[in-house]
């Protein structure tokens, strides 16, 4: 009976994908039941040097990765995604035609040149004339990276980069009149504009607001983690090989440092002559002192990056990651980022790029600053996120109001415009006395495909932290004049958050999990993170919605004393859907104490630079509490199929000691297995991986009734 139950759900939802609708570019739209399949005779785009194409390919599922060898073995390299069903494939016309005659395509055609770029991007090139502009290459495939740079060299180009070869990606300074020809060849899939990015502080460190100090006291202070930071260096750095010029706080701790791969045109070594990466470093890592960091005792990498003197940055390449990597870094802190907003919430080569190096290395977590760029209230139109926080994998942080009582600054009259109550605002406390706000400053999504960033906050105002030994205020570069500088920014709440995870991994290790995921260290902050109401203001100036989570707080407030919750039964779990439509599910009894609290965060397939969604692999959370089968937050009865996170509280708790069962469904996707994280606290006993027929049942009623695209 219990097989027959599951062959039904099984059934069901192959039925909900039967139609898979429109196909989506982030520009276009293409109804496949308004078109036949077209086998294309005559193209836009010149061939490869292999007479290869690149088309759009819709079939009437998925294909399995058994289909997907097949294609390729009749001569079509899938190389993005389209969700929920098409796919962009580069090869030759006969090698597509062979293909519809082997499976059932509802749709195809060729990738047309003006899919790849944006109306922006294609304004803005055509108003340069001859004038030269910097771009960013996403390819085809690496075998054409060698081919591709000898035509831009061939063309007029210079200062061409390799930023990596999965995906292969290349920056350039091109003459304008030449993207054109590049979105033209079929050896490229997209051709934007450079990052132009910076360091995030222009606009401070209260352990107590996070919670850590409890957590230090009993002993999570990240021995045995390193954390990376990719900043503008670090104090005078290591070139000497004399420790005993390095800021104190620092003294015995195990550091490391490269100059960033392509950032050997802008500096000589690693030290810091702006001061920001020092300041970061000491909020993440500082080992003694006045203003200990969140894991002391973890380990140091340092990757400098960009111009040592005015805290430009140069982006953090593949092989940057990798050497970070291979130093045993398992956190990375990125407080930069491109803040120009005509990008804000983008998903762009680079963001492809960062989504590939988080599943390449599935135990290290990468944070991003989430940016300094909000001027308004505005929940629904007022994306002001980066390009690189808008990667699916990375931890994106955004800056809370620290406390310090004594700080009588505002923010002023930039924050003066009459929608605004913020201009006398005190940055660093509370301006009812009590509840804690947004910094003003802290960027926020939604991204341009709807998912919700950053997920999680952290003080960001008021911070003090450790100075570089170089004082950038003086161009003579004069040695230290204290130990300690104050800073605002996302960039300074990003390093609270890095010091954080490491102090997770710590914990995680501890707790038996040899090697933690990104998904499982990401989904235990988020489990824990704490609810910051709706802000400091009354109504109409709520600083935070009543959505939860929302794209301005995310998941709420890092709080490890909840994340860990020492006195409670939390469970961390790393599993397994094998195939789209499989569910794992967990059996539990519910303890006498309290709510039941799940998180789910899986580590998502890289998106496609130009399509309308970029979620891959959609999971589902499921939780069933003896009555009813909740889908994703709390008590909604519908599936969410943005985000590669998802969570269920319940503040009506079912009676104690209640059988309950979580439950991951991989309801669609591309790329199966599909490896996941769940944190779940307020169970007594469990979990047990054996399914229900009343839950399979009730999933059932669930994807007839309540899934909707």
């Amino acid at each position: 009976m219990k097989k027959l139950f599951l062959i039904l759900l099984v059934a069901s939802a192959l039925s909900a994908l039967s139609d898979p609708g429109l196909i989506k570019l982030r520009e276009f739209e293409i109804d496949p039941s308004a078109a036949s399949v077209n086998s294309v005779s005559e193209t836009q785009c010149a061939p490869t040097s292999a007479g290869e194409y690149q088309f759009i390919v819709q079939p009437e599922k998925n294909f399995s990765a058994k289909e997907r060898e097949t294609i390729s073995e009749m001569g079509l390299k899938i190389v993005g995604f389209l969700p929920p069903t098409a796919y962009i494939m580069l090869g030759t016309k006969e090698a597509l035609k062979n293909v519809e005659k082997s499976f059932k395509i509802l749709y195809s055609s060729e990738y047309l040149p003006v899919y790849k770029t944006s109306a922006f991007f294609r304004n803005t090139v055509s108003s340069l004339e001859d004038k030269d502009t910097e771009i960013s290459l996403r390819l085809a495939c690496k075998e054409n990276l060698e081919s591709v740079k000898q035509y831009l060299s061939d063309n007029g180009a210079n200062e061409i980069v390799t930023i990596s070869q999965n995906p292969p990606v290349l920056e350039a300074k091109v003459p304008s009149g030449l993207v054109g020809s590049l979105a033209k060849r079929s050896d490229v899939l997209r051709v934007g504009p450079k990052p132009k990015c910076q360091v995030f502080n222009d606009v401070a460190k209260g352990t107590g607001l996070m919670n850590v100090a409890p957590m230090q006291a009993e002993g999570y202070t990240g021995k045995g983690v390193t954390v990376a930071v990719a900043d503008t260096g670090f104090d005078r750095g290591q070139t000497s090989g004399d420790k005993t010029k390095l800021h104190p706080d620092f003294s015995g701790k195990s550091i490391q440092g490269k100059i960033g791969e392509n950032n050997s045109l802008y500096r000589e070594d690693w030290a810091d002559y702006h001061g920001h990466g020092t300041h970061v470093c000491g909020s993440a890592t500082a080992k003694s002192g006045s203003y200990k960091g969140i894991a002391p005792d973890a380990s140091l990498y340092v990757i400098a990056i960009g111009s040592d003197r005015y805290g430009a940055v140069v982006d953090v390449t593949e092989k940057d990651f990798q050497d970070a990597y291979d130093a045993g870094a398992r956190v990375v802190n990125n407080s930069w980022g491109d803040s120009r907003e005509e990008f804000h919430g983008e998903y762009t080569e680079y963001t492809e790029f960062l989504d590939t190096v988080c599943c390449d290395k599935p135990d290290m977590l990468v944070l991003f600053a989430a940016g300094n760029s909000n001027a308004k209230i505005d929940y629904v139109n007022n994306c002001t996120i980066s390009p690189q926080c808008s990667a699916k994998n990375v931890l994106t942080v955004g800056a809370a109001e620290t406390y310090r009582p004594d700080v009588n600054y505002t923010y002023g009259v930039a924050f003066e415009a009459k929608d605004r109550p913020f201009k006398d605002d005190l940055v660093a406390s509370p301006a009812n006395g009590e509840q804690q706000g947004m910094a003003m400053f802290s960027s926020r999504g939604p991204c341009k495909d709807g998912r919700f960033k950053p997920e999680i906050v952290a003080p960001g105002t008021y911070i003090i932290s450790t100075e570089s030994g170089y004082d950038t205020t003086n161009e003579k570069y004069p040695n230290r004049q204290s130990l300690y500088t104050v800073m605002f920014g996302t960039s300074m709440a990003t390093p609270l958050t890095a010091g954080a995870a490491a102090d997770t991994i710590q914990f995680l290790k501890e707790k038996g999990i040899s090697e933690p995921s990104s998904a499982l260290v990401k989904a235990t902050l988020i489990h824990g993170a704490r609810r910051m109401g709706q802000g400091q203001y009354d109504a109409p100036y709520i600083e935070i919605p009543e959505d939860f989570p929302n794209s301005v707080n995310g998941y709420g407030h890092v709080d490890l004393g909840q994340s860990f919750d020492l006195t409670n039964n939390v469970v961390f779990i790393e599993g397994v859907v094998s195939n789209q439509n499989d569910l794992v599910t967990y059996a539990f009894k519910k303890n006498q104490m309290g709510r039941v609290k799940v998180t789910l965060v899986w580590t998502d397939q890289p998106g496609t630079p130009g399509a309308r969604e970029e979620l891959v692999n959609d999971l589902d959370l499921q939780v069933f509490d003896g009555l009813y089968t909740h889908f994703n937050a709390n008590q909604s009865m519908h599936n969410e199929y943005t985000n590669n996170s998802e969570w269920y509280d319940s503040p009506n708790d079912p009676a104690a000691g209640e059988d309950m069962e979580v439950r991951v469904h991989g309801y669609s996707g591309m790329y199966y297995p599909q490896s996941f994280a769940l944190v779940v606290s307020g169970m007594d006993e469990g979990p047990i991986p054996e399914p229900s027929l009343a839950f399979a049942f009730l999933s059932l009623c669930g994807l007839l009734i309540f899934r909707k695209k």
